[in-house]
């Protein structure tokens, strides 16, 4: 818990001074590093595999979303169709066709809410929705990190994520319902 908090004390001012002050260039370096982490994590956990290519081919959204909707599109099939050959050509039916659902399942919760992050930089007063959007998560995940430790009892997933609790996964919800008002007016309670 402690280095949680010393980290969260030393590395979120340096990402938020570094997102907020530094070009789009170094949002997308964070968000290509953030996606090839997580892409991997998935992998790994769902079929104790990582290939690099598929890796890889879940950074053509963050890419393609550099350059527009068009090309977020155009990456995003590029990266299903890359993976689909791969995951087919490489194994056994049964198990190609798990990777490359996963790997599709990888793009939705991964690499296209990354590639909207930027997308968001772009459009007037990008940086400001773009830092109040990370601040109410950043928000969320410590009350619930807080919440879960003091009152959390029953662990949720004890195989993936041993200390997360349910009520660690219910505090952050109902804390997120009313810390950021996705309706419009009101950014942060």
């Amino acid at each position: 818990m402690r280095e949680r908090i010393l980290s969260a004390l030393i590395l979120a001012p340096l990402l938020i001074l570094a997102v907020a002050l530094g070009p789009k260039e170094v949002l997308l370096g964070i968000l290509v590093l953030v996606a090839v982490l997580a892409q991997r994590e998935l992998l790994m956990l769902t079929t104790g595999r990582s290939p690099w290519i598929l890796v890889l081919l879940g950074v053509l959204p963050l890419l393609g979303a550099w350059r527009g909707p068009l090309v977020l599109l155009l990456g995003t099939v590029m990266a299903l169709l890359g993976s689909c050959l791969y995951s087919l050509s490489r194994s056994e039916l049964q198990v190609g066709f798990k990777t490359f659902v996963l790997f599709g399942f990888g793009l939705l919760y991964i690499s296209l809410p990354l590639a909207f992050l930027l997308m968001i930089r772009d459009l007037p007063d990008g940086l400001k929705w773009l830092l109040a959007l990370v601040l109410g998560i950043w928000c969320g995940d410590s009350a619930a990190l807080f919440a879960g430790r003091i009152w959390g009892r029953r662990p949720l997933a004890p195989r993936i994520s041993p200390k997360k609790t349910c009520l660690l996964y219910t505090s952050d919800a109902a804390d997120e319902l009313d810390g950021v008002d996705l309706g419009g007016r009101r950014i942060i309670k």
